[in-house]
């Protein structure tokens, strides 16, 4: 929240409670020891600043309590790329970009300040000029909030690509989720935004990644299973046609199945794959 919103939230919570006990602004003044006019400047959110010893005392004759919470979002992002899980398919998905020919960055950061972040893989088709950004995801739960922070990603991406000596002349995006059948029923759940956003599926963007000259939609839609060996190495969504059943359920399924590997959990400690 900006400093202007909070200001005029927090001065609409003051002028109702201040109502609500009875009281005119003088005599919240006088409680509080502060003019009128200031607290009428402070209900209607229009003070320049706010003196915290003031506001301390302002809470505490109200009864009102203020919740802060100073976890910057890009930590929590950062705590979730740290997820084994998460890690295992940035590098399984790095390694494949890699064999197509791309080169590959992972966990590039974007943006600074509060709004700082890191995209999942980054990769770059020198021949072409195609930039493709990677977005993973180990569970899908939230849409709206994947479009948003792709949409950032997308943004970003081209300064990202310039800091990397890149000379990006287009861009495609690849939304990639871990195979299970959780993220699946989701993909099904979601398809309405689904449809228009990231209309092409596995099938389309092995095609890109093979030929990124040849036109295609910017954004794609697909599953990996970064315990798989096999060639094909994108699957399908059952909205692209998929009939079998995933080895997973969910993402407790998957940690279990890794488990019985004994698969290590793939940490991308090298940022850097090189075109083969």
């Amino acid at each position: 929240m900006d400093r202007i919103s909070f200001a005029w939230q927090f001065g609409a919570t003051v002028r109702r409670t201040r109502q609500h006990l009875g009281w005119n602004q003088r005599q919240l003044a006088d409680r509080v020891g502060v003019s009128q006019p200031w607290v009428s400047r402070i209900e209607r959110g229009t003070t320049g600043s706010l003196e915290f010893a003031v506001v301390d005392r302002l809470t505490d004759e109200l009864g009102i309590r203020i919740v802060l919470d100073a976890t910057p979002a890009a930590v929590e992002e950062r705590r979730l790329q740290r997820d084994p899980a998460h890690a295992l398919t940035i590098a399984y998905v790095g390694r494949h970009l890699a064999r197509h020919g791309w080169s590959v960055q992972t966990e590039v950061e974007v943006g600074s300040g509060r709004f700082r972040g890191w995209a999942d893989v980054v990769a770059f088709h020198e021949e072409t000029g195609c930039l493709l950004l990677v977005e993973i995801k180990t569970e899908l739960r939230d849409f709206g909030r994947l479009v948003r922070q792709v949409g950032w990603y997308e943004r970003e991406a081209w300064e990202a690509a310039r800091s990397l000596g890149w000379r990006a002349r287009s861009l495609r995006t690849a939304v990639i989720l871990l195979a299970t059948e959780a993220n699946d029923a989701s993909v099904r759940e979601f398809r309405e935004g689904f449809a228009p956003w990231a209309p092409s599926g596995a099938v389309a963007l092995l095609a890109m990644l093979d030929d990124p000259a040849k036109p295609s939609s910017g954004r794609f839609l697909a599953l990996v299973d970064p315990l798989s060996r096999r060639a094909r190495w994108l699957v399908r969504t059952r909205r692209d046609g998929r009939r079998s059943t995933l080895r997973d359920g969910d993402y407790a399924g998957f940690m279990r199945r890794r488990h019985r590997r004994g698969q290590p959990a793939g940490m991308a400690n090298s940022r850097v794959l090189a075109r083969p």
